[in-house]
């Protein structure tokens, strides 16, 4: 991914209860100190924040204050684990051969590309987006019915007023502003 390490270093082998924490987790979590070998409770563990890298900013096109912290890879976590490969080229033959992969191993393996990721993601909030939408256009729709009935409901109990006003010469627009001023 090409994410540089800023302060402190990479992940070794065999290290399973320490962190590594994006610049913006680091100033959301530890505002003017340096995270490097502070501890963090995190995944009901423990855990010593042993780097610090650049943003990758995957997350913050969906959530500004989006932070990100990456942990050594565990076999309990294998189906929670991604593996981001960045190709030159043309990715179809890596893409084809993912499953074989998988089927060494007993496990499936899914592909994603990034961009189909990001717009998955960006898909599900815009489904919801649209269901507030709906909820909000719905509520509008039933407040102006009912303002609509109550207006009626005022003129039907005030039609023999309006008709004496009529009748004694007020026009029109005189009514309809009484009326509206009432409601």
């Amino acid at each position: 991914m090409q994410i540089p390490v800023l302060r402190g270093r990479s992940f070794s082998s065999g290290e399973t209860t320490v962190a590594i924490v994006s610049e913006s987790a680091a100033r959301a979590l530890w505002p003017n100190e340096d995270p490097v070998g502070k501890s963090w409770q995190f995944e009901n563990a423990l855990r010593t924040i042993i780097g610090v890298v650049k943003d990758s900013g995957a997350n913050l096109v969906i959530d500004s204050r989006s932070v990100e912290a990456y942990l050594p890879i565990r076999p309990s976590r294998a189906d929670s684990t991604a593996l981001i490969v960045h190709v030159r080229g043309n990715p179809a033959p890596l893409i084809r051969a993912v499953p074989s992969l998988g089927q060494s191993t007993g496990e499936q393996l899914g592909i994603v590309s990034m961009l189909q990721g990001r717009e998955n993601v960006l898909d599900s909030e815009q489904k919801l987006i649209m269901v507030i939408l709906s909820l909000g256009l719905i509520a509008t729709l039933l407040a102006a019915s009912g303002m609509f009935a109550m207006v009626a409901f005022s003129v039907a109990q005030r039609t023999r007023e309006i008709g004496i006003r009529m009748a004694i010469g007020a026009g029109p627009g005189h009514v309809l502003r009484s009326v509206l001023d009432q409601a």
